[in-house]
């Protein structure tokens, strides 16, 4: 339901006309009392139109709003940088890199302050935020792979919940360099992997990955398995020599 029919079923609502306007049905109260959904709704149409708002004026950024997009996301307001990757690369796709390093930049930023947040607030707070099964798994994870804990989120695309990791380092007091690290390198691979995919074959690469996140975490599972491969060869080479 876009604006305009939010503001068409307000109007509606709060008339003297008699008979539901059609949108009533899903939306009145067990009361039946329409005057009293009427401020909702224009509440959410208010919403809605801010949200617009404030996307038009991003869009009109160009590439710097990659990063404003990158820190509202992590940080507070799901606005992916995609929204903008995807028309940026399409125009230009010799700079995915940079785009890459821009969006980075601001989720990389706004992960920081939900990090410092939850270091402040400490483990009981960020506790109430997810079941208590799940935040022993992710303390066990932060204190056998901080690192890679990090990282492998911040490198996968949405639907992953990023943002419970980022919560229990914090709340685990993971060392600010060491997530920043993780982080900024996971979210580089997320962004510049996407930018790759969409310059070769175009947006609906960014659906299929949605749809499939097993895939992009095999891909990115085996390629950490290659790099230790080849971090282990390498100290046996060197202890050998």
């Amino acid at each position: 339901m876009g604006c305009g029919d939010c503001q068409l079923s307000y109007s509606q609502l709060s008339s003297t006309a008699p008979g539901p306007p059609p949108t009533v049905h899903l939306l009145q109260s067990p009361s039946n009392d329409r005057l009293a959904v009427a401020p909702r709704l224009g509440y959410a149409c208010y919403l809605v139109s801010l949200f617009q708002r404030l996307l038009q004026f991003v869009l009109t950024l160009g590439p710097w709003g990659l990063p404003f997009l990158g820190l509202m996301d992590s940080s507070s307001i799901p606005f992916p940088p995609e929204l903008l990757l995807i028309p940026l690369t399409m125009q230009n796709p010799r700079a995915v890199l940079g785009y890459s390093l821009l969006a980075t930049a601001g989720s990389a930023g706004g992960s920081l302050i939900l990090f410092g947040l939850a270091r402040r607030l400490g483990g009981p707070w960020v506790e109430k935020k997810m079941s208590r099964r799940k935040f022993k798994r992710l303390h066990g994870w932060l204190e056998a792979h901080p690192v890679l804990a990090v990282l492998v989120p911040a490198a996968m695309p949405p639907p992953i919940p990023t943002k419970l990791f980022v919560l229990a380092a914090g709340a685990f007091e993971m060392s600010w360099g060491h997530f920043l690290l993780a982080m900024s390198m996971g979210r580089f691979l997320r962004f510049f992997v996407e930018a790759v995919l969409i310059a070769r074959f175009g947006p609906q690469a960014l659906l299929y990955m949605r749809h499939h996140v097993w895939v992009p975490a095999l891909l990115f599972a085996l390629a950490l398995l290659y790099v230790g491969w080849r971090t282990h060869l390498n100290r046996v080479v060197m202890a050998e020599g």
